[in-house]
């Protein structure tokens, strides 16, 4: 029985490797992101009775507000998910 801890070397040589699916994959989760920011701010906008429930934007949402607070929340995630 091997020790818990112990340390391998890795074999596999495409565990951490940026090729072109892992770019497709985030380019679309990219242009969703946006998509989605896009229809929430168009959707707040028409319906003057809707409101936006998510406690980061804050009672006055505007377009700048929603982009300034998703954008660093979308460039961490994308940071934690490229290989090293």
């Amino acid at each position: 029985m091997p020790p818990i801890l112990s340390v391998e070397r890795n074999t596999n040589k495409h565990w951490h490797t940026v090729d072109s699916e892992f770019i497709l994959f985030h380019t679309l989760s990219t242009l969703a992101f946006f998509a989605d920011l896009e229809m929430t701010a168009r959707s707040l906008a028409q319906q003057s009775k809707a409101i936006e429930l998510n406690p980061l934007f804050g009672e006055r949402l505007t377009l700048a507000r929603l982009h300034g607070a998703s954008l660093p929340l979308k460039r961490l995630l994308f940071l934690y998910e490229l290989p090293c």
